[in-house]
């Protein structure tokens, strides 16, 4: 091996432009030709490993290409194209598709699930999302990019939701959760929220006296309230009244339907009786959805989802009693310190 020539190359990195003495060397055997590796930057690349993770988080926080562009030349006065931010981010996708830092049957999960769907534009088209959330450690345990909404494309992800031990799902007003569930032998507990809204929207509608609606409100909402199945079947024959009012007897059959799925939670000690992680989680990535415009191909889609699940699950809470803490952690993972990116094959 002898030095075949040296030379400087010039890498980006968070404290500015360095400058790194390089070798280039050959092999006297093979004539093959050989470069030093510079700690921290890709072979060939003349952008520095920390500046590609601060792009690729501050991308998922939610700005464009061009608010982490002009994040990172504000904060850090690091120069770096758009193109550079999104071959990153593209390459963390592949990488998240491609690691295993964690396993399921490792964590300490919860007997529930939240469950809902959020539809994204693929290539001009709206896709449904399917996301699987523990409402106890905040992990994403299920996400799918799905064909439709119809029953058995739901019944595929619950079984798989099944398989990783939930007994209990907890999900909106959609249709296709409940009868989903029944068909596999798993509770559903309807989320009070979304029952709340479907009373007032119903109400809204409907032209019936002030005076009356607020009773008839206040009569659900008692119903919905109540602490044991004996005290809901007493409110049960009370709100049986509002079937005198024709305008309300069709909303109410179906509020009524299955009404004991909204006491699931009285019969499994911590199952919550609304959705709101799931909904918590599914505004942060409206949020960043609106800012990528849509995915071109299904691909991309799915890479970024993948990515995002993943990032979420060591996104550290800001406030409340788990604040500092990572949904992995209050998995039972060991994280040590330790960020998304030691743990992707970059």
């Amino acid at each position: 091996m002898r030095i075949k020539r040296k030379y400087q190359r010039k890498v980006e990195t968070l404290d500015g432009i360095k400058t790194f003495d390089v070798n280039q060397c050959c092999c006297r055997g093979c004539s093959e030709t050989f470069t030093d590796d510079i700690e921290g930057v890709k072979h060939g690349c003349r952008i520095a490993d920390e500046v590609k993770s601060l792009s690729v988080e501050a991308y998922l926080e939610g700005p464009d290409l061009e608010g982490v562009k002009r994040r990172l030349t504000r904060d850090f006065a690091v120069s770096i194209s758009t193109s550079s931010i999104w071959r990153a981010v593209w390459t963390a996708e592949l990488a998240a598709q491609a690691t295993s830092c964690f396993s399921d049957t490792g964590l300490q999960l919860s007997r529930f699930a939240c469950v809902d769907e959020k539809f994204i534009s693929v290539h001009g088209k709206k896709k449904p999302q399917f996301f699987g959330i523990d409402p106890i450690t905040y992990l994403i345990i299920g996400q799918k990019l799905l064909r439709n909404r119809e029953e058995p494309v739901i019944k595929s992800e619950l079984r798989k939701l099944k398989r990783k031990g939930v007994k209990v799902v907890i999900s909106d007003d959609w249709k296709s959760y409940a009868s989903a569930a029944k068909k596999l032998g798993l509770r559903h507990q309807k989320c009070h929220f979304h029952a709340k809204q479907a009373i007032t929207r119903a109400m809204k509608k409907k032209h019936i006296q002030k005076c009356r609606k607020e009773k008839f409100i206040r009569w659900l909402y008692k119903f919905l309230d109540s602490k044991s199945i004996d005290e809901a079947k007493k409110w049960l024959r009370v709100v049986g009244r509002i079937k005198r009012e024709k305008k309300l007897r069709r909303f109410l059959k179906s509020f009524l339907h299955s009404w004991e799925n909204y006491f699931t939670y009285l019969e499994f000690e911590g199952c919550p009786k609304t959705s709101n992680p799931i909904e918590a989680f599914n505004r942060r990535f409206e949020q960043k959805r609106q800012t990528m415009h849509g995915c071109r191909k299904e691909k991309t889609a799915k890479g970024f989802t993948t990515l995002y699940t993943l990032y979420s699950a060591f996104r550290r809470f800001e406030s409340g009693k788990n604040a500092g803490i990572a949904p992995l952690e209050l998995a039972g993972f060991k994280l040590e310190n330790k960020t998304m990116f030691d743990f992707l094959l970059l």
